[in-house]
């Protein structure tokens, strides 16, 4: 993962350069209050009211970069008997898992959708780490956000530290319905760090949850990694119809297959490769394969490859996004052995 630095000239010039290096494995924690009831406590919601941990004194940070940090986000949804139906707060923490301290300057693209229906899609950010919105439902397609600018990225930012986000959007105006979140980190640690996905998107901190209306009483805490979007099953070796056992015979034309998942809510374009090395580690053969699976769907992956010579062979396949351009693993390495008989 490689960082985008942007700085801004004064007299005289001084320019920070801050890297990050993104652990891949991100965890996402949520928790959620919806109709609050009388045995739960009761938190303020005027405007400038804030959140537990919002007033706490400010941590001093010093320049740092992602490193073996491990960044999760806790998310809390609030509704109130004591409000009008159509207000509700989401609440924002960014913070390292392993220390438990707030991640400060974060910008982040936020999009909620229903059904393939975008609701709401913003860039915000928080000085602080804790950012908390305020949610007016309203029945127009088209949302507004009342609040500054973050002058850098232009992302919407509180008038101040303790002040909420004001967002009318078309949102928890459904109770049958389930909405799907979406949190892309964008920028960290400072105002003009900005992450760049292109070496790798999968190691961008990025956190999805889908949740309803019926989630009202309940207090839910999620905690999970983020997967790579396919999932590969087992390696089967296959000569024509029948499972090698172990080794296959000179000239014999070996299928080398593994059932594969989009376990992702996206549709994935890949490339499945298949790499086969004798025992002084020389490429033997080589074959892939591009294919296409929708959300869900699953496909055997198949490629072939014919023995000329007898011997100790090791066979690696891989699943690759984006292979001409850019190419990155989006799935589980495979590897196995096979002997070749004469």
């Amino acid at each position: 993962m490689k960082t985008i630095h942007l700085a801004i000239m004064i007299i005289p010039v001084c320019v920070v350069i801050l890297s990050i290096v993104s652990n891949p494995i991100t965890t996402i924690s949520a928790i959620f209050h919806v109709k609050s009831n009388s045995n739960e406590k009761s938190f303020p919601y005027a405007y400038g009211d804030c959140f537990p941990g919002c007033g706490q004194p400010e941590e001093n940070f010093p320049p740092a970069s992602v490193g073996n940090r491990t960044i999760d986000l806790a998310i809390k949804l609030y509704s109130n008997s004591t409000m009008s139906d159509d207000t509700h707060y989401i609440w924002f923490r960014f913070f390292d898992k392993n220390t438990n301290q707030t991640i400060r300057h974060v910008s982040f693209f936020i999009t909620i959708t229903k059904q393939d229906q975008t609701l709401f899609r913003e860039l915000l950010h928080t000085h602080t780490g804790i950012l908390n919105t305020k949610v007016i439902s309203i029945t127009g397609p088209k949302w507004n956000v009342t609040a500054d600018h973050e002058p850098i990225l232009d992302g919407w930012v509180p008038y101040n530290d303790d002040a909420p986000i004001v967002v009318q959007a078309p949102l928890f105006n459904d109770s049958n319905s389930t909405y799907h979140l979406n949190v892309q980190v964008f920028s960290i640690d400072r105002d003009n760090n900005i992450i760049d996905s292109t070496d790798n998107p999968y190691s961008v901190p990025n956190f999805d949850l889908s949740f309803g209306m019926k989630d009202q009483n309940r207090t839910i805490i999620l905690s999970s990694v983020r997967p790579l979007p396919i999932k590969t099953g087992y390696f089967q070796l296959v000569t024509g119809s029948s499972p090698v056992n172990g080794y296959l015979w000179l000239g014999e034309k070996l299928f080398v297959q593994t059932v594969a998942e989009n376990i992702s809510p996206r549709w994935q374009n890949f490339t499945y490769i298949t790499e086969v090395f004798d025992n002084r580690g020389r490429v033997e053969g080589i074959q892939w394969h591009n294919l296409q699976l929708n959300p869900g769907q699953s496909d055997t992956l198949s490629n072939s490859w014919t023995p000329h010579r007898q011997g100790n062979y090791t066979i690696d396949s891989f699943v690759w996004g984006n292979f001409t351009d850019n190419p990155v693993p989006i799935a589980n390495s495979l590897k196995t052995s096979v002997e070749v008989r004469r």
